[in-house]
């Protein structure tokens, strides 16, 4: 054992000509029968054998039944064991089993052993590894040639446990050496010396290693050149498989002077087969540079076509801008020329829309209505999102669209929509979020401010008893339910959507994010002949969307109405191919609904905080153009609840929708830069989104130039 002190016990000792051993006695080593060895190697285990020679011990006491009389002089080799393989007739086998099956054998009781095989032969002395019951050559001893030697008499031998020993004297007679290195290695040897011996008569051709070993057959060759003529025959076998050579030895093969005759015909004979492939090739190369060539021509011709077309558009747009800036500035000088004309026009038109209005008139201060609770209610998220698509996918629309309608719903942003299918698209969402219940409010422009559009008045007049229209009531009967209900104002840019409609998308979405309000409107009520006030909030289970008409005579669309909300264009996502015929009837089997609890737990957190690809578009975005702070907020929302649609919307269509939802309304007024960060992607992945082509599909449906002059 290792450590500061070690005991071996004596077994054989050797008599004075080295060559036999005799038993050690008892008595030889008192007290224990032991010898002591100070600070032996750290590697040494118990059990194992040793050769060494010992010293009386200066300190020795005959009565210390634990003193030692001998102590272990320095150095103690490691005892040989022979190790038998009487079983293995030549050398070649002996070297297949060491190096590849293993040797069976007992475990040997020092790592220096010989291995006596037929003939009375033996190879070593060597280092074996024993391994799961078999002996084996570590892979260090097999570069360097290993000796083999004709045994001595048996008697000679110590035995000890079924294990033998050889005497430390020359009890062997070494008759040559082999070699057991690798099959790459053994190659390049062999090769070198058969090449220095005198073998011209032998005619080198593809099986040239079989005619070495023939040639080298009769030659007087030595115990190690022998074994290796066994082992390259038993090699020159194998060549018929798929042997791979080494560099070193393919180099030492292309020095043959055959060889190299005919590795100089090859050359020559790929050098001409790869001439003709490459004039095929570059014949192929040509003609299709010919057929691009005539497909580069054909789209120049198409480009200058739609070049021509948008320029044609753009110049009826700013014809049709400048005659709605005459008829608005006319019809402002009328104003400010005849004030009192108006006037009086404007109290005419209230009078005729207020009138009968106290016949309708409801007691607001009535006994709100019981909470009215709905079964059968969608709870599951994946449930809602595979209604959407199936449903959108019947009638002709392609998935993006509908989900980008629900993620901006769920980021609490206002969709504005716009295109000739933005009805039927509406519909369809109803009959699955709000089990149709769909509540359109028609926009006029008579409707200066929200209690206009909530309360059915025009111009702003002040009655005594308001008179609550449809909205109002749709909103305190929603107000005590479970489910989600859909107002749709319809026509947004008919009115002056700054005074009138703004502060309602302003407190819708504040509402939605938790933000704090102050009430839409205040309206006056009498409770037990007490004057007193009910404030209208929004509630947070009504959803409201906006659509946009194409009219000539509309207000501008100001530029503040995208801090709240965000433009779906419905057209570019409709495929009249795609649309089911038998199932466009009717939707009413489709009519579902979701709870308003569940909805909530859809929607993203408080605060989001761009990263990643998110934040390097919003950086890009801040350097290109100057946005409010309502662009990255609604921007970060928007994006947290896209990427949780991610099995559905890989990261370039939720970049894209980015763009289109929030980018696209913003910079109508700066195409130039927009065009910037659109059509010159400064980092790999937008090179995907394909920025230019949004442009041209949303600009190409006859609505290019309303984007630059935000007439819509």
């Amino acid at each position: 054992m290792g450590g500061p002190k070690a005991f071996l016990r004596p077994v054989f000792k050797v008599e004075t000509e080295r060559s036999r051993w005799e038993v050690v006695e008892p008595d030889e080593f008192p007290n224990r029968g032991l010898a002591s060895w100070w600070r032996p190697p750290t590697s040494i285990l118990n059990g194992t054998a040793w050769l060494f020679r010992v010293h009386e011990s200066e300190t020795f006491e005959h009565e210390n039944q634990y003193h030692n009389l001998f102590n272990i002089s320095e150095p103690a080799d490691p005892a040989t064991e022979l190790v038998d393989a009487t079983d293995v007739q030549a050398e070649e086998d002996l070297r297949h089993k060491l190096c590849f099956v293993g040797l069976t054998a007992l475990s040997p009781l020092t790592n220096r052993i010989v291995i006596g095989f037929s003939g009375g032969r033996l190879l070593g002395p060597v280092h074996g590894l024993f391994r799961d019951g078999r002996l084996y050559l570590p892979d260090e001893t097999l570069n360097s040639n290993l000796t083999i030697s004709l045994a001595g008499p048996t008697e000679s031998l110590a035995k000890h446990d079924a294990h033998r020993f050889l005497p430390p004297g020359d009890w062997a007679e070494k008759i040559g050496e082999v070699d057991f290195s690798p099959d790459s290695v053994f190659l390049k040897r062999t090769l070198k010396e058969i090449r220095s011996k005198d073998l011209a008569s032998i005619k080198l051709t593809d099986n040239f290693v079989r005619q070495l070993v023939g040639g080298s057959a009769d030659a007087g060759l030595t115990v190690l050149e022998k074994q290796r003529l066994e082992r390259l025959k038993t090699w020159t076998v194998k060549v018929e498989e798929n042997v791979t050579l080494t560099e070193e030895v393919i180099s030492e093969v292309l020095q043959l002077p055959a060889i190299r005759e005919q590795v100089r015909g090859a050359l020559e004979a790929a050098k001409t087969d790869a001439r003709q492939a490459i004039k095929q090739e570059l014949a192929v190369e040509l003609g299709k540079l010919t057929t691009t060539r005539a497909e580069l021509a054909d789209l120049a011709m198409q480009r200058d076509k739609l070049l021509t077309q948008l320029a044609e558009r753009r110049q009826q747009q700013e014809l049709f801008a400048q005659a709605l800036e005459s008829t608005v500035e006319a019809r402002l000088r009328s104003v400010m020329e005849k004030p009192e004309e108006f006037l009086a026009e404007s109290a005419l038109m209230r009078a005729a829309l207020s009138f009968g209005a106290t016949n309708a008139t409801k007691n607001r201060g009535n006994a709100p209505p019981a909470f009215t609770r709905y079964e059968d209610l969608i709870g599951e998220h994946e449930q809602v999102i595979h209604l959407l698509t199936t449903s959108f996918r019947r009638r002709g629309f392609q998935d993006r669209l509908p989900l980008t309608l629900h993620a901006t719903l769920l980021a609490g942003n206002v969709p504005l929509i716009y295109g000739i299918h933005a009805r039927e698209v509406l519909r369809l969402y109803c009959s699955v979020v709000t089990r149709g219940n769909i509540l359109w409010v028609p926009i006029s422009p008579s409707q200066l401010e929200p209690a206009d559009v909530l309360l059915n008045r025009t111009g702003g007049s002040q009655v005594g008893t308001p008179n609550p229209n449809g909205l109002l009531d749709a909103l305190e009967k929603a107000g005590w339910s479970n489910a989600m209900h859909l107002v749709v104002l319809d026509g947004v840019n008919r009115g002056l959507m700054q005074s009138a409609i703004h502060p309602i998308f302003r407190h819708v979405t504040d509402r939605r994010q938790g933000l704090p309000t102050a009430p839409l409107i205040t309206l006056p009520q009498a409770t037990n002949g007490l004057n007193a006030s009910v404030d209208v909030v929004w509630p947070r289970n009504v959803l409201l969307i906006g659509t946009l008409v194409d009219e000539p005579s509309l207000y501008p669309l100001d530029s503040s109405a995208w801090e709240d909300a965000n433009w779906i264009f419905t057209d570019p996502y409709y495929d009249s191919e795609q649309r089911d015929l038998n199932d466009a009837s009717s939707i009413s089997a489709e009519v579902a609904g979701v709870d308003s609890e569940a909805w909530s737990t859809w929607e993203p957190e408080e605060k989001q905080s761009p990263s990643g690809d998110l934040k390097i578009l919003l950086t890009l975005v801040s350097q290109k153009v100057i946005l409010d702070g309502k662009f990255f907020s609604s921007t970060a929302r928007l994006y947290s609840i896209l990427t949780q649609l991610e099995s559905r919307m890989k990261l370039p269509d939720v970049l894209s929708c980015l763009i289109e939802l929030t980018l696209l309304p913003r910079c109508s007024k700066q195409m130039g830069r927009l065009k910037e960060i659109l059509q010159a992607p400064p980092f790999e992945l937008w090179q995907t989104i394909r920025g230019g082509d949004i442009l041209q599909r949303l600009t190409a449906s006859g609505d290019a130039d309303g984007l630059e002059n935000e007439s819509w």
